[in-house]
């Protein structure tokens, strides 16, 4: 009986391991090429979803986040910027009335991208201005600058600058805009 249930089990490894083995992995150069098109595609149609990936704040250490956890991104659709960022840093003047959240938030507000192709660093350089939360005044309204570089690799190194407060840096990746849920 125990040769028996070896030999199946045997059997049983060897044909799960060939059914296995025929899923095509997909090779480096196919995924940079892959990367690739979808920043120069992206950035022609003006779409295009950068998941944050670490947070860099000016006065502190550098953290590591995870979309699906964290929810941090940048979405750039046409003339519109939608994102979700923190922020941690210091706030030389707050707005009175304030509330003590400082995260950086847009939904699809309306923006204009200046920049592209910088043959010196081999990336795309962009910078775009939005007010923080759509509030364009009122407490809490805070005017955003944001400057990315972004490399045909698919990184992407943003920084945020707010009049009054410190900078803050983040990296991440440009991806597939991960499906509603």
């Amino acid at each position: 009986m125990k040769k028996i249930l070896t030999v199946l089990m045997i059997a049983l490894l060897a044909f799960s391991t060939s059914a296995f083995s025929q899923v095509k992995k997909e090779t480096r150069a196919e995924k940079k090429a892959r990367i690739e098109k979808m920043v120069k595609d992206g950035i022609t149609n003006k779409n295009l979803f950068i998941e944050i990936t670490r947070i860099c704040p000016i006065n502190g250490v550098a953290q590591n986040v995870v979309y699906g956890n964290d929810g941090y991104y940048i979405k750039i659709f046409g003339k519109t910027i939608s994102c979700s960022m923190p922020y941690i840093g210091n706030a030389r003047s707050v707005a009175y009335g304030s509330n003590s959240d400082l995260s950086i938030n847009s939904d699809k507000q309306e923006m204009t991208l200046f920049g592209g192709w910088q043959e010196k660093d081999k990336c795309y350089a962009f910078q775009t201005i939005f007010w923080n939360g759509n509030k364009t005044e009122g407490p809490g309204s805070m005017q955003v600058t944001l400057t990315m570089q972004i490399y045909t690799s698919g990184e992407v190194f943003a920084k945020v600058d707010i009049t009054g407060m410190d900078s803050m840096s983040y990296v991440g990746d440009v991806d597939q805009e991960p499906a509603a849920k």
